[in-house]
């Protein structure tokens, strides 16, 4: 068996797939990088609004070592 990696942005890309779709010898797999639970949780927080801002680095520093007892 061999991987081949194909830009399927590009049209050459594109119409290799759909070669390949119809060929008997080739198997496509799609590789969807779904991000996991905790991920999806975070990026729903951020849509939400629900992040911190901060309007420095040393305020974030500070917040930082706050919360790690430094």
């Amino acid at each position: 068996m061999t991987t081949v990696i194909i830009d399927e942005k590009t049209k050459a890309g594109k119409t290799l797939i759909e070669y390949l779709r119809h060929s008997k010898h080739a198997v496509i797999v799609e590789n969807e990088n779904i991000p996991n639970e905790t991920t999806l949780k975070a990026m729903d927080e951020v849509e939400e609004g629900k992040v911190t801002t901060y309007k420095s680095t040393k305020e974030l520093m500070a917040s930082l070592k706050g919360k790690a007892g430094v």
